[in-house]
Protein backbone atom coordinates (compact mmCIF):
# COMPACT_ATOMS: atom_id res chain seq x y z
CA UNK A 1 0.00 0.00 0.00
CA UNK A 2 2.93 2.13 0.89
CA UNK A 3 4.34 2.02 -2.97
CA UNK A 4 0.68 2.62 -4.53
CA UNK A 5 0.68 6.04 -2.35
CA UNK A 6 4.14 6.56 -3.18
CA UNK A 7 3.35 6.58 -7.42
CA UNK A 8 0.46 8.43 -6.35
CA UNK A 9 2.32 11.30 -4.71
CA UNK A 10 4.56 11.09 -7.53
CA UNK A 11 2.22 11.77 -10.18
CA UNK A 12 0.27 14.65 -8.30
CA UNK A 13 4.15 16.46 -8.01
CA UNK A 14 4.53 15.65 -11.79
CA UNK A 15 1.64 17.65 -12.82
CA UNK A 16 3.29 20.14 -10.35
CA UNK A 17 6.27 20.56 -12.12
CA UNK A 18 4.76 20.70 -15.27
CA UNK A 19 2.17 23.69 -14.23
CA UNK A 20 5.31 25.57 -12.51
CA UNK A 21 7.38 24.60 -15.90
CA UNK A 22 3.96 26.18 -17.92
CA UNK A 23 3.86 29.34 -16.21
CA UNK A 24 7.34 30.30 -13.75
CA UNK A 25 9.81 28.90 -16.26
CA UNK A 26 12.19 26.40 -16.63
CA UNK A 27 14.28 27.43 -13.58
CA UNK A 28 11.72 27.67 -11.10
CA UNK A 29 10.54 24.28 -12.32
CA UNK A 30 13.74 22.76 -12.07
CA UNK A 31 14.28 23.77 -7.95
CA UNK A 32 10.83 22.39 -7.59
CA UNK A 33 12.01 19.00 -9.19
CA UNK A 34 14.91 18.93 -7.05
CA UNK A 35 13.50 19.49 -3.87
CA UNK A 36 9.69 17.72 -4.32
CA UNK A 37 10.13 15.46 -6.87
CA UNK A 38 13.61 13.72 -7.06
CA UNK A 39 13.84 13.00 -3.15
CA UNK A 40 10.44 10.55 -3.97
CA UNK A 41 12.23 8.89 -6.97
CA UNK A 42 15.82 8.30 -5.30
CA UNK A 43 13.69 6.86 -2.09
CA UNK A 44 11.62 4.68 -4.05
CA UNK A 45 15.24 2.84 -5.75
CA UNK A 46 16.46 3.07 -2.00
CA UNK A 47 14.13 0.60 -1.11
CA UNK A 48 13.12 -1.12 -4.18
CA UNK A 49 15.31 -0.57 -7.10
CA UNK A 50 14.15 -1.16 -10.70
CA UNK A 51 16.40 -4.17 -11.91
CA UNK A 52 16.61 -6.93 -14.51
CA UNK A 53 15.71 -10.12 -12.97
CA UNK A 54 18.46 -12.80 -11.65
CA UNK A 55 21.19 -9.69 -11.32
CA UNK A 56 23.98 -10.99 -8.90
CA UNK A 57 25.49 -9.00 -6.33
CA UNK A 58 28.88 -7.19 -7.59
CA UNK A 59 31.46 -6.85 -5.94
CA UNK A 60 32.50 -3.47 -7.60
CA UNK A 61 30.72 -1.32 -10.02
CA UNK A 62 32.52 1.74 -12.12
CA UNK A 63 30.77 4.81 -13.12
CA UNK A 64 30.83 7.51 -15.44
CA UNK A 65 29.81 11.00 -14.13
CA UNK A 66 28.25 14.09 -15.53
CA UNK A 67 26.92 17.61 -14.67
CA UNK A 68 23.23 15.45 -14.09
CA UNK A 69 24.70 13.04 -11.33
CA UNK A 70 20.57 11.86 -10.78
CA UNK A 71 21.07 9.07 -13.41
CA UNK A 72 24.47 7.80 -11.99
CA UNK A 73 23.21 7.98 -8.28
CA UNK A 74 20.10 5.67 -9.07
CA UNK A 75 22.85 3.11 -11.51
CA UNK A 76 24.40 2.93 -7.49
CA UNK A 77 21.39 2.51 -5.59
CA UNK A 78 20.54 0.11 -8.56
CA UNK A 79 24.05 -1.98 -8.71
CA UNK A 80 24.14 -2.40 -4.83
CA UNK A 81 28.20 -3.16 -5.62
CA UNK A 82 30.08 -3.10 -2.38
CA UNK A 83 33.02 -0.99 -4.06
CA UNK A 84 32.04 1.95 -6.11
CA UNK A 85 34.76 3.59 -8.44
CA UNK A 86 33.39 7.15 -10.55
CA UNK A 87 34.96 7.99 -13.15
CA UNK A 88 34.87 12.18 -13.21
CA UNK A 89 36.34 15.02 -15.49
CA UNK A 90 37.54 18.14 -13.96
CA UNK A 91 34.20 19.52 -15.12
CA UNK A 92 31.84 17.08 -13.04
CA UNK A 93 34.12 17.05 -10.29
CA UNK A 94 31.55 19.30 -8.32
CA UNK A 95 28.99 16.11 -8.20
CA UNK A 96 31.05 14.05 -6.30
CA UNK A 97 29.98 14.96 -3.23
CA UNK A 98 25.96 14.99 -4.11
CA UNK A 99 26.62 11.77 -4.99
CA UNK A 100 28.09 10.57 -1.53
CA UNK A 101 25.49 12.43 0.08
CA UNK A 102 22.56 10.69 -1.79
CA UNK A 103 23.96 7.61 -2.22
CA UNK A 104 24.87 7.13 1.37
CA UNK A 105 27.69 4.90 -0.06
CA UNK A 106 30.81 4.01 2.47
CA UNK A 107 33.03 3.27 -0.25
CA UNK A 108 33.02 5.55 -3.20
CA UNK A 109 36.47 5.79 -5.04
CA UNK A 110 36.74 8.66 -7.33
CA UNK A 111 39.03 8.44 -10.47
CA UNK A 112 39.92 11.33 -12.61
CA UNK A 113 40.21 10.97 -16.53
CA UNK A 114 40.16 13.10 -19.24
CA UNK A 115 36.83 14.63 -20.85
CA UNK A 116 37.93 13.07 -24.62
CA UNK A 117 40.31 10.24 -24.40
CA UNK A 118 39.37 6.77 -24.51
CA UNK A 119 42.80 5.01 -23.84
CA UNK A 120 43.09 6.85 -20.63
CA UNK A 121 40.01 5.49 -19.71
CA UNK A 122 40.52 2.54 -21.02
CA UNK A 123 43.79 2.11 -18.77
CA UNK A 124 42.03 3.10 -15.35
CA UNK A 125 39.27 0.71 -16.26
CA UNK A 126 41.76 -2.20 -17.03
CA UNK A 127 43.45 -1.30 -13.39
CA UNK A 128 40.63 -1.19 -11.96
CA UNK A 129 39.15 -4.77 -13.27
CA UNK A 130 42.80 -6.59 -12.52
CA UNK A 131 41.66 -6.53 -8.61
CA UNK A 132 38.84 -8.76 -9.11
CA UNK A 133 39.56 -11.47 -11.63
CA UNK A 134 37.31 -13.51 -10.53
CA UNK A 135 34.33 -11.12 -9.02
CA UNK A 136 31.15 -10.33 -10.74
CA UNK A 137 30.96 -6.49 -12.19
CA UNK A 138 28.94 -3.90 -13.30
CA UNK A 139 29.76 -0.98 -15.36
CA UNK A 140 27.35 1.92 -15.64
CA UNK A 141 27.60 3.93 -18.94
CA UNK A 142 24.65 6.14 -18.41
CA UNK A 143 26.25 9.47 -17.36
CA UNK A 144 29.51 11.15 -18.33
CA UNK A 145 30.32 12.55 -22.00
CA UNK A 146 30.32 10.55 -24.83
CA UNK A 147 33.77 10.01 -25.35
CA UNK A 148 33.67 8.33 -21.69
CA UNK A 149 30.65 6.13 -22.37
CA UNK A 150 31.86 4.74 -25.25
CA UNK A 151 34.95 3.85 -24.20
CA UNK A 152 34.10 2.21 -21.33
CA UNK A 153 31.39 0.60 -22.56
CA UNK A 154 33.75 -0.61 -25.36
CA UNK A 155 35.94 -1.97 -22.86
CA UNK A 156 33.37 -3.86 -21.02
CA UNK A 157 31.83 -5.51 -24.18
CA UNK A 158 35.46 -6.60 -25.11
CA UNK A 159 36.23 -8.38 -22.01
CA UNK A 160 32.68 -10.13 -21.96
CA UNK A 161 33.39 -11.68 -24.84
CA UNK A 162 37.04 -12.34 -25.51
CA UNK A 163 38.19 -13.16 -21.87
CA UNK A 164 35.44 -14.11 -20.58
CA UNK A 165 34.65 -11.71 -17.56
CA UNK A 166 31.61 -11.47 -15.51
CA UNK A 167 31.07 -8.42 -16.46
CA UNK A 168 27.38 -6.30 -16.59
CA UNK A 169 26.86 -3.22 -18.69
CA UNK A 170 23.76 -1.14 -17.37
CA UNK A 171 22.24 1.55 -18.03
CA UNK A 172 19.42 3.81 -16.70
CA UNK A 173 16.27 3.84 -19.22
CA UNK A 174 13.16 5.52 -19.04
CA UNK A 175 9.83 3.72 -19.88
CA UNK A 176 7.95 6.94 -20.57
CA UNK A 177 9.08 10.13 -22.06
CA UNK A 178 6.41 13.15 -21.52
CA UNK A 179 6.63 15.09 -24.85
CA UNK A 180 5.00 18.16 -23.00
CA UNK A 181 8.02 19.10 -20.75
CA UNK A 182 10.27 16.93 -23.28
CA UNK A 183 12.02 14.86 -20.75
CA UNK A 184 11.64 11.49 -19.11
CA UNK A 185 8.87 10.77 -16.89
CA UNK A 186 10.10 10.99 -13.26
CA UNK A 187 9.40 7.08 -11.26
CA UNK A 188 9.69 5.42 -15.13
CA UNK A 189 13.46 4.80 -14.82
CA UNK A 190 14.72 0.92 -14.38
CA UNK A 191 17.85 -0.19 -14.38
CA UNK A 192 18.50 -2.59 -17.91
CA UNK A 193 21.78 -4.54 -19.04
CA UNK A 194 22.80 -3.74 -22.85
CA UNK A 195 23.04 -6.91 -25.08
CA UNK A 196 26.57 -7.43 -26.05
CA UNK A 197 27.19 -6.79 -29.83
CA UNK A 198 29.72 -8.94 -29.95
CA UNK A 199 27.77 -11.63 -28.62
CA UNK A 200 24.65 -11.37 -30.63
CA UNK A 201 26.68 -10.97 -33.93
CA UNK A 202 29.64 -12.89 -33.20
CA UNK A 203 31.99 -11.03 -34.63
CA UNK A 204 35.14 -11.22 -32.26
CA UNK A 205 35.04 -15.07 -32.44
CA UNK A 206 34.27 -15.70 -36.05
CA UNK A 207 37.59 -13.22 -36.68
CA UNK A 208 39.29 -15.84 -33.92
CA UNK A 209 37.70 -19.10 -35.31
CA UNK A 210 39.21 -17.98 -39.09
CA UNK A 211 42.57 -17.44 -37.21
CA UNK A 212 42.35 -20.69 -35.81
CA UNK A 213 41.89 -22.33 -39.38
CA UNK A 214 44.60 -20.37 -41.32
CA UNK A 215 47.38 -21.63 -38.79
CA UNK A 216 45.87 -25.06 -39.39
CA UNK A 217 44.53 -25.55 -35.91
CA UNK A 218 41.31 -27.23 -37.55
CA UNK A 219 40.06 -29.26 -34.34
CA UNK A 220 39.70 -25.85 -32.13
CA UNK A 221 38.64 -23.65 -35.25
CA UNK A 222 35.46 -26.73 -35.71
CA UNK A 223 34.67 -26.11 -32.21
CA UNK A 224 34.43 -21.92 -32.17
CA UNK A 225 32.45 -22.13 -34.99
CA UNK A 226 30.44 -24.96 -33.44
CA UNK A 227 29.84 -22.52 -30.55
CA UNK A 228 28.71 -19.43 -32.64
CA UNK A 229 26.09 -21.17 -34.18
CA UNK A 230 24.85 -22.36 -30.94
CA UNK A 231 25.21 -18.47 -29.21
CA UNK A 232 23.87 -16.73 -32.65
CA UNK A 233 22.04 -19.53 -34.34
CA UNK A 234 23.53 -18.63 -37.59
CA UNK A 235 23.69 -21.29 -39.53
CA UNK A 236 26.52 -20.22 -41.88
CA UNK A 237 28.58 -21.42 -39.59
CA UNK A 238 27.76 -25.26 -39.94
CA UNK A 239 29.27 -25.39 -42.97
CA UNK A 240 32.36 -24.05 -41.12
CA UNK A 241 32.20 -26.50 -38.64
CA UNK A 242 31.82 -29.64 -40.42
CA UNK A 243 34.77 -28.37 -43.45
CA UNK A 244 37.19 -28.17 -39.72
CA UNK A 245 36.17 -31.33 -38.82
CA UNK A 246 36.85 -32.79 -42.18
CA UNK A 247 40.28 -31.32 -42.46
CA UNK A 248 41.36 -32.19 -38.74
CA UNK A 249 40.52 -35.78 -39.31
CA UNK A 250 42.34 -35.47 -42.92
CA UNK A 251 45.77 -33.99 -41.09
CA UNK A 252 45.71 -37.03 -38.51
CA UNK A 253 45.18 -39.66 -40.93
CA UNK A 254 45.90 -42.81 -39.76
CA UNK A 255 44.72 -46.30 -41.35
CA UNK A 256 44.30 -48.42 -38.13
CA UNK A 257 42.83 -45.91 -35.60
CA UNK A 258 42.91 -47.56 -31.94
CA UNK A 259 39.45 -47.94 -30.33
CA UNK A 260 40.41 -45.41 -27.52
CA UNK A 261 41.93 -42.65 -30.11
CA UNK A 262 39.01 -42.96 -33.01
CA UNK A 263 36.89 -40.68 -31.13
CA UNK A 264 38.83 -38.04 -31.10
CA UNK A 265 40.17 -36.87 -34.51
CA UNK A 266 42.86 -34.87 -33.46
CA UNK A 267 44.52 -37.45 -31.23
CA UNK A 268 44.61 -40.66 -34.17
CA UNK A 269 48.25 -40.22 -34.92
CA UNK A 270 50.74 -43.44 -33.88
CA UNK A 271 54.33 -43.14 -33.77
CA UNK A 272 56.88 -44.11 -36.56
CA UNK A 273 59.04 -46.99 -35.29
CA UNK A 274 62.26 -45.36 -36.93
CA UNK A 275 62.24 -42.11 -35.97
CA UNK A 276 60.06 -42.43 -33.21
CA UNK A 277 58.05 -39.14 -33.84
CA UNK A 278 54.39 -39.22 -34.57
CA UNK A 279 53.12 -39.58 -38.11
CA UNK A 280 50.47 -36.65 -38.35
CA UNK A 281 49.64 -36.69 -42.32
CA UNK A 282 50.38 -39.42 -44.86
CA UNK A 283 52.99 -37.51 -46.73
CA UNK A 284 55.22 -37.70 -43.63
CA UNK A 285 54.99 -41.07 -42.86
CA UNK A 286 55.55 -41.84 -46.74
CA UNK A 287 58.66 -40.16 -45.58
CA UNK A 288 59.70 -41.91 -42.29
CA UNK A 289 60.01 -45.36 -43.44
CA UNK A 290 58.82 -47.98 -45.71
CA UNK A 291 56.24 -49.48 -42.68
CA UNK A 292 54.65 -45.83 -42.38
CA UNK A 293 54.29 -45.87 -46.17
CA UNK A 294 52.61 -49.38 -46.32
CA UNK A 295 50.42 -48.06 -43.25
CA UNK A 296 49.48 -44.53 -44.65
CA UNK A 297 48.99 -45.44 -48.34
CA UNK A 298 45.46 -47.68 -48.61
CA UNK A 299 46.78 -48.53 -52.11
CA UNK A 300 50.49 -50.03 -50.95
CA UNK A 301 53.50 -48.63 -51.23
CA UNK A 302 55.10 -47.14 -53.96
CA UNK A 303 56.19 -49.23 -56.47
CA UNK A 304 60.38 -49.41 -57.18
CA UNK A 305 61.83 -47.16 -60.25
CA UNK A 306 63.53 -49.41 -63.20
CA UNK A 307 67.03 -48.59 -63.01
CA UNK A 308 67.29 -47.01 -66.85
CA UNK A 309 68.74 -48.86 -69.63
CA UNK A 310 73.01 -47.60 -70.04
CA UNK A 311 74.17 -46.66 -73.29
CA UNK A 312 75.39 -49.10 -75.93
CA UNK A 313 78.52 -46.93 -75.26
CA UNK A 314 78.88 -47.61 -71.97
CA UNK A 315 77.89 -51.22 -72.59
CA UNK A 316 80.78 -54.15 -71.98
CA UNK A 317 81.75 -56.04 -75.06
CA UNK A 318 80.35 -59.48 -74.16
CA UNK A 319 76.68 -57.49 -73.95
CA UNK A 320 77.43 -55.32 -76.89
CA UNK A 321 78.01 -58.34 -79.13
CA UNK A 322 74.60 -59.90 -78.10
CA UNK A 323 76.51 -62.50 -75.76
Amino acid sequence: MAEVVSVKALDARWEVYKAILREKGQPEAQRYYREEVWPLVREAWREHPRVPEGMPSFAASIHTLGRSPEATVLAILGTRAARVYVLYTEDSAVELERVRAETRHERIFPVEVPRNDPAVLYAEVRRILERYPEDNLALDVTGGTKAMTAGLAAVGFFLEDALSRNVWIVYVDNEVYDPEVRRPRAGSERLIRLPNPHRVLGDLKESRAKALYGAGNYARAAEVFHELHKETADQRFLPYASLCRMYAAWYAFNARPSSSSSSSPGSISTPCKRTARPCTDRWRASRASRRCRKRAWTRGPTPRRRRPARPASRRSPRTARGF
